[in-house]
């Protein structure tokens, strides 16, 4: 058997499935649920995260914009909120996976700026596309700091350790694109919708005691 001394970038369908197998991590078992093997695989190829593999290691490596949206002094009786991930709901199956995320999250291409990161999880999921200018601004963004989050299983594909890779980002909007009731984002697969997510408001004194795993 070969002895890998660095980290190994796994990309060809085989071979990760392999690597899976040499880690007694039960790839078989995703078959059949959203977040499959074909699935992994297109994640890999299309560089939204990257599959590492040392001698002792296997691990999913996962590169992320984080950003906590806050509406300040507005909420009832004059309470700060902040949006979080509360389900998605696939459209494939019955399930519904409740979720409770602190902010939302877009995962980045390998090398992307994480400003565009950010800028794009505004757009495609409260649907916020232009942070508009002086008097008439919709929202404010800014950078607060990066952290790594490393998790012995992934949410998505269960048994593979994962290690998260997030900067983390501020955003403040102002009253002409706050939507009291939240909002919700529907995915496709390319054939039409697979999954929504719904994203609703709480006082920010609660979403700072949530942790968000991002996708």
């Amino acid at each position: 058997m070969t002895t890998i001394t660095s980290p190994r970038l796994l990309t060809k369908p085989g071979e990760i499935r392999d690597a899976c197998r040499r880690f007694d991590i039960d790839c078989d078992s995703w078959e059949g649920s959203y977040y499959d093997m074909a699935r992994l695989e297109k994640t890999l190829a299309e560089d939204y995260a990257e599959l590492k593999e040392t001698a002792d290691s296997l691990v999913l490596h996962v590169h992320n914009a984080t950003v906590f949206v806050q509406f300040l002094g507005h909420g009832p009786s004059g309470t700060d909120l902040e949006l979080r991930e509360r389900l998605q709901m696939s459209l494939l199956s019955p399930k519904i996976l409740p979720r409770k995320f602190r902010g939302i999250a877009e995962t980045r291409h390998r090398g992307e700026d994480p400003m565009i990161a950010a800028k794009r999880a505004l757009e495609e999921e409260p649907g916020y596309s232009e942070p508009g200018f002086k008097d008439s601004w919709n929202y404010y963004l800014y950078y607060i700091r990066p952290t790594v989050l490393e998790k012995p299983s992934s949410e998505k594909w269960h048994g593979l350790p994962v290690c998260y890779h997030k900067e983390i980002f501020g955003c403040e909007i102002n009253s002409r694109i706050y939507v009291e009731h939240g909002y919700y984002e529907v995915q496709s697969n390319g054939k039409g919708p697979e999954k929504v997510t719904y994203f609703d408001w709480i006082p920010i004194s609660l979403a700072a005691c949530i942790e968000r795993t991002p996708p």
